[in-house]
């Protein structure tokens, strides 16, 4: 039996709250923060239907209202309105800090969980990701152009949590440094309160390679790290074997090819002695470089773009992850 359940997000108390009230409002779609419906079957009672709305303003007390309507036999308009408040948060900050390789205030986006933030003795210490974005993110000093394109940034402001403080590096040129990769790490460890043993690198395209080349240059930092449609020099791949790697690659990239992938995970396989954590690699047989939308994002419909892979939770994999 189909029903729809109409609803209203308003920053303001609606005071005529009447489930006639509520059906027209979200019919109309004017005057709110959100107003719309959604189709849902009653054959399981015990189903649970999700909405996500995109785009709600941060750090603002909002009321919604819920109202269903049955057609079971005749069209039924329930009597009574569901109401219940609640606060956004503020996802996302961009912040600054003094680089003393730039010789400049340097900035990055920061996501701290509400149960961690700044070090102190009564914090406990989470992992701590840090995202490197791809020539598609690159902007002039000052700015930050990192909060797009299916990013880890991207999915957080979307409304997302994860169990991880994130760091995302201002991105000025196509070349990611190494030195200045390490440089935001130890940065991260003074001012977070960031476990040592538990730091993913993960990347997006030159991110992705960013990410292979910063665990080259420094093997003892992360606990694992992530290339996404990313690349790296094999002769190196015995340097990544105290880690775990988990590599994804579209098979046709036209940008970067996925034999970067692949070679470089059979390369750390083929290290003596052999690698020492989980080794990865997972190829997707669509087309096109941007395969980082389904892997930072575990319910993007891309998922289905390739049905033989099944869809992966990378933050749960991260998150049992250290050295």
């Amino acid at each position: 039996m189909p029903a729809t359940v109409y609803y209203v997000i308003s920053d303001t108390e609606i005071t005529d709250k009447t489930a006639t009230n509520v059906k027209e409002a979200a019919l109309s779609d004017t005057g709110f923060i959100s107003a719309s419906f959604i189709t849902v079957s009653c054959q399981n009672i015990d189903s649970t239907n999700i909405v996500t709305i995109e785009g709600l303003p941060e750090e603002t007390e909002l009321f919604t209202y819920l109202v269903a309507e049955s057609y079971a036999t005749d069209t039924v308009l329930q009597n009574e309105v569901t109401a219940f408040q609640f606060k956004t948060k503020k996802r996302l900050d961009i912040e600054t800090y003094q680089s003393p390789m730039k010789a400049r205030a340097v900035l990055y986006v920061r996501y701290v969980p509400d149960e961690v933030g700044f070090i102190h003795p009564e914090k406990k210490l989470l992992p701590l990701i840090i995202f490197l974005g791809g020539n598609g993110e690159v902007a002039p000093p000052g700015e930050i152009k990192l909060i797009q394109n299916g990013s880890i940034p991207k999915y957080l402001n979307d409304g997302h949590d994860i169990p991880f403080i994130v760091i995302a590096p201002e991105h000025t040129e196509e070349e990611w440094d190494v030195d200045f990769i390490h440089e935001v790490v130890e940065y991260s460890l003074e001012t977070y309160a960031v476990d040592p043993n538990r730091i993913i690198i993960t990347g997006m395209s030159g991110g992705g390679i960013g990410t292979l080349s910063y665990a080259m240059a420094y093997p003892e930092i992360p606990a694992a790290i992530v290339p996404i449609s990313g690349e790296g020099e094999t002769e190196q791949a015995c340097k990544l074997t105290d880690l775990a790697v988990w590599a994804f690659h579209n098979q046709e990239d036209p940008k970067v090819p996925s034999a970067g992938s692949v070679e470089m995970i059979n390369a750390i396989k083929a290290c003596d002695p052999g690698p020492l954590k989980e080794v990865n690699l997972t190829i997707f047989l669509d087309e096109g470089h941007n395969c980082w939308i389904r892997v930072y994002n575990p319910d993007s419909n891309m998922w289905e773009l390739d049905p033989s892979v099944e869809p992966v939770n990378i933050y749960d994999w991260m998150l049992g992850q250290s050295k």
